[in-house]
């Protein structure tokens, strides 16, 4: 068998092979767990012996599987130094043996060597533990990996790590030693060197068995020195798991929405001022509309860069991120989303702010342009986009924007028409929020292509809404209001104003 194709079958991911024995291996765990299980079950009955002896041969035939499995994925690992590097060949073969011995030590091949030393008769009381086999099973989270991020901290601290375990033992070297030239004359609990490692350790980690008692004064001074090491080092073993722990924790919970198995939600990207206003009216318009039943469920997530604000809802998820970077977009799941909206930072000048706007929508197509998932959808994502010069609007249309809101131009056109039309900028507020009339698009009821005269006074008596204008869907051209004698199809949307959405969604 060509190595180039096992070492494709043991570390090439993408490929097929990889897949098919990676699917073995995955029958060869649930075997291994179900002939524990088995002869757990039937510990207490000596009548069924010579089914535990089928049980046993079993197991050792899966076990030479897996230790077949793990030889091969080891000896076909290639340290990366090896490609970093060009020193000598005697460097090269000690390379080859101390990065196999470095990836044998890694979470997943680790619980594979504790599989297998079951092999060992002497061993064979050990064959619990197996179990840690079910930590394969954390495979099925393949964006997050929680137990790669538990092992990256503790390999991130490994140095902090090697000084405390290099304290514990020179104390342990020292007391034992200490308390063997002290007390072995005089103390037969202590009779040889082990003895008294043994008793620094446990007077070290504990207060001791009772096993081993200093009889002498010096004695009891090297116990006294001992133990009060083994206070401080138990309190640095403390702060530094702690810490790291706490690392990995927090990285795993910046990646919990991203584990999880929610689709269909709306992703705010960015929150800056006026966002917890946005927020507000979104929450209106979600519990007073929904898309076929009363009321909105979607849930409500926030890609945004800084921790969660003080004034955010408590009812939206908060990711920290920054929304211009794929993998931050891959926590929110924005592959999953149905409606993403970017919006401007208003600290910062509009054109700094509307320049974040057109890469962060530019990078939303980027990831889903390459998202397997994101070619399955039946609906594209749809993307708002807020612009506050209108000079970028052509700019985030070509990033991929769907629907762009000019708001300053939008909010000072409203000033500026109100100044000779008092009243306007008034009555147009009350048209852009919910409680009053609104405006909404929808399907003509009627399906059947009509002048835009006659469709319009149809609805009006039949629904009581007031059509003013209509819009096409392949193009996003509206015209408010077209010709009274223009045909529309009844696949165009039509806009009018009603109390709530009465036409069928378009």
């Amino acid at each position: 068998m060509p190595w180039a194709f096992l070492v494709d079958a043991f570390h090439g991911t993408g490929s097929r092979a990889y897949r098919i024995v990676q699917w073995r291996v995955s029958v060869l765990v649930v075997a291994s767990l179900s002939s524990l299980a088995l002869e757990v079950a039937i510990a207490d009955r000596p009548d069924l012996e010579g089914v535990r002896r089928g049980i046993a041969a079993f197991d050792r035939v899966v076990l030479v599987l897996f230790a077949v499995e793990l030889a091969l994925r080891v000896a076909t690992h290639r340290p990366p130094r090896l490609d970093l590097y060009a020193k000598s060949r005697a460097w090269a073969m000690a390379e080859h043996v101390r990065g196999r011995v470095r990836y044998l030590l890694r979470p997943g091949p680790l619980v594979d060597l504790l599989t297998v030393i079951a092999l060992l008769p002497a061993l064979r009381a050990l064959r619990a533990l197996r179990l840690f086999q079910l930590l394969r099973g954390m495979a099925v989270f393949r964006r997050s990996r929680p137990i790669d991020a538990l092992a990256r901290s503790f390999a991130e601290s490994a140095l902090v790590f090697e000084i405390l375990f290099g304290g514990l033992a020179v104390v342990v070297l020292v007391g034992g030693i200490s308390i063997y030239f002290v007390e072995s004359r005089i103390n037969p609990a202590i009779g040889s060197v082990a003895d008294g490692l043994w008793w620094a350790l446990v007077t070290l980690t504990t207060v001791g068995y009772g096993d081993v008692v200093p009889a002498t004064g010096l004695g009891r001074g090297v116990g006294g020195a001992v133990m009060v090491a083994g206070m401080f080092t138990l309190a640095m073993f403390a702060g530094v798991v702690g810490s790291t722990l706490l690392g990995a924790i927090l990285t795993i919970r910046r990646e919990h929405f991203r584990m999880s198995s929610e689709v269909g939600h709306i992703l705010l990207c960015g929150y800056f001022d006026g966002a917890p206003l946005l927020l507000a009216e979104l929450r209106s318009e979600l519990d007073a509309r929904g898309t076929g039943t009363p009321g909105d469920e979607r849930e409500v997530v926030v890609l945004a860069p800084q921790p969660r604000a003080r004034d955010a809802p408590d009812w939206v998820t908060w990711i920290e991120g920054d929304p211009t970077r794929e993998a931050d977009l891959g926590l929110a799941r924005v592959e999953e989303a149905s409606v993403a909206i970017v919006v401007g930072d208003r600290r910062r000048s509009p054109q700094e702010a509307d320049g974040t706007t057109i890469l962060t929508v530019f990078t939303i197509r980027r990831y889903l342009g390459h998202t397997p998932r994101a070619a399955q959808r039946r609906k594209p994502l749809y993307v708002v986009a807020e612009i506050l010069d209108p000079e970028n609007t052509d700019h985030a249309r070509a990033a991929g924007a769907d629907e762009i809101i000019e708001t300053t131009r939008l909010a000072f056109g409203l000033v500026a028409h109100a100044v000779v039309m008092p009243g306007t900028g008034e009555i147009m507020g009350q048209v852009a929020t919910l409680g009053g009339l609104n405006v909404y698009l929808g399907k003509s009821p009627y399906g059947a292509a009509m002048p835009y005269e006659e469709l319009a006074r149809r609805l009006l008596h039949d629904y009581g809404v007031t059509v003013f204008g209509v819009r096409n869907p392949s193009t996003g051209e509206a015209h408010l209001p077209p010709s009274p004698d223009a045909p529309v199809s009844p696949t165009w949307h039509l806009v009018y104003l009603a109390h709530e959405p009465c036409l069928p969604a378009g």
